[in-house]
């Protein structure tokens, strides 16, 4: 599992649902919406359910933790969902103003630096790293070509070791050699196509 210490920032980033290549199960499954075209705007403004919710965290020395949580607006349940029990308890979490960082440090005993706006800083805390990241990741996950959203998890955990953990190309690709071999996990080929379509932790999940 991948632990986050020191100064840990966090922010979320919300990125568009896709349902790419799932047209032959949207007769059994209820998505919700209207069809939009490859690149088109979404129907409704705002933190919709047009959006999926990426909760996102970074320490000082690149290492980092994202992961799709829920359609809409972020909440703690969906903090914890993400990065419970990835970030150390020596660790002070810097994030931005919304109530569910609160609310999540005070379940996980975090030391919390709250920063206005979330681009401020405030002595040594701040979320510059982390905004760089979500920059990298917006120009990452398109590179796919319109990646379905049962397979963003996949593209959040490449470009956390290719984007942002240091060294050379080949000890990158050893980082993921490692993270391939040391995680325990069976899923059968032909069940892969089947991942349910959004890999989400609610579909209609209140902020609390």
């Amino acid at each position: 599992m991948q632990e986050l210490n020191g100064i840990v920032e966090a922010d979320e980033a919300f990125l568009r649902v896709s349902y790419k290549g799932n047209a032959a199960l949207f007769s059994s499954v209820d998505v919700g919406g209207k069809a939009r075209k490859h690149g088109g705007e979404n129907h409704t403004r705002g933190l919709s359910d047009e959006l999926v919710c990426v909760p996102c965290a970074i320490d000082r020395r690149g290492n980092a933790v994202s992961k799709v949580a829920k359609l809409g607006r972020c909440s703690a349940e969906a903090l914890g969902y993400v990065l419970g029990g990835h970030i150390s308890a020596e660790s002070t979490l810097c994030g931005d103003e919304d109530k569910s960082y609160r609310k999540f440090s005070k379940k996980n005993s975090l030391k919390l630096a709250q920063i206005k706006g979330g681009k401020a800083v405030k002595g040594i805390f701040h979320i510059q790293h982390l905004n760089a990241y979500h920059s990298k990741l917006k120009a990452f996950v398109p590179s796919f070509k319109g990646v379905s959203t049962k397979y963003l998890n996949n593209c959040l955990v490449w470009n956390n070791i290719v984007e942002h953990k240091g060294g050379t190309l080949r000890e990158k690709a050893l980082n993921i050699l490692h993270a391939m071999t040391s995680s325990v996990f069976e899923e059968i080929t032909l069940a892969v196509p089947l991942r349910p379509i959004l890999p989400i932790l609610m579909k209609n999940q209140s902020n609390i």
